[in-house]
């Protein structure tokens, strides 16, 4: 399916596509797509002109959406050997294979500075799903210091903490309740 149009930009150009809703729809929809495609869904009589208008108006929510969609687009390249940081220190990356192994499994090694992801031998590793198994390394580690933090603080207001949680933050930064 070929874009009904492009939204021009300083620096790109955002493909737009148009779907016609069949139903009775009487309002229009878009949203940008994880690829970084604006998608329209509107009523069948809707011209493109007016959609144009449309996009123009919510140029900055656009613009923001597709800035966001293009930075999760990119997956550092994680490999064997790579350098990361584990807690504001530099740590080595050490990735292996098991073929006794039906899921990824991770351990942080803190004297020799190592983060070591193993994987299931009978497949390819990508950079993916080795950022999918740090992330959860990462999020254990998280809510560990989160808690003693949380704790602390707790004790100095005399107030003992419920629980702590962690969230991929993309709306609600923080809550307190």
């Amino acid at each position: 399916m070929q874009p009904a149009f492009f939204l021009s930009g300083e620096t790109a150009a955002i493909p737009v596509m148009v779907k016609r809703s069949a139903r009775r729809r009487r309002t229009i929809a878009f949203r940008m797509t994880p690829g970084g495609v604006l998608e329209f869904t509107a009523p069948q009589h809707t011209s493109l002109r007016e959609l144009r208008q449309l996009a123009e108006q919510k140029h900055q929510w656009i613009w923001d959406r597709w800035r966001h969609a293009r930075q999760q687009r990119l997956v550092p390249a994680l490999a064997h050997g790579t350098e990361v940081q584990y807690l504001g220190r530099p740590f080595t990356l050490m990735i292996g294979a098991s073929p006794l192994l039906s899921r990824p499994s991770s351990r942080i090694e803190e004297d020799s500075r190592e983060v070591r992801l193993l994987f299931p031998a009978r497949q390819p590793v990508q950079s993916s799903d080795i950022l999918k198994v740090l992330e959860q390394e990462y999020r254990r580690a998280a809510i560990a210091v989160f808690s003693r933090m949380t704790a602390a603080c707790g004790a100095q207001l005399g107030l003992t903490p419920a629980a702590v949680r962690l969230s991929d933050a993309r709306s609600t930064w923080g809550t307190c309740s």
